[in-house]
């Protein structure tokens, strides 16, 4: 996974096609590895994960997140 962090923020690209930006408060997540779509999600950062609907993301894309 490449890395890179400022002060204030964070970008995360585990994959080739799908990208994590974490500003302030919020992580957005970019996905562009199905032909014709385009997956784009916001939640704030201090919230758990499991509030979220997540099936459309690979489960390598959150093994790798879980992990960190």
């Amino acid at each position: 996974m490449n890395a890179l962090e400022r002060s204030d923020m964070k970008i995360e690209q585990p994959t080739e096609n799908s990208l994590y930006v974490t500003i302030g408060n919020f992580t957005y997540y970019f996905d562009d590895s199905i032909d014709g779509e385009v997956i784009v999600k916001r939640w704030r950062t201090d919230e758990p994960r499991d509030r979220f609907n997540v099936k459309d993301i690979s489960p390598e894309l959150l093994q790798t997140t879980e992990n960190e």
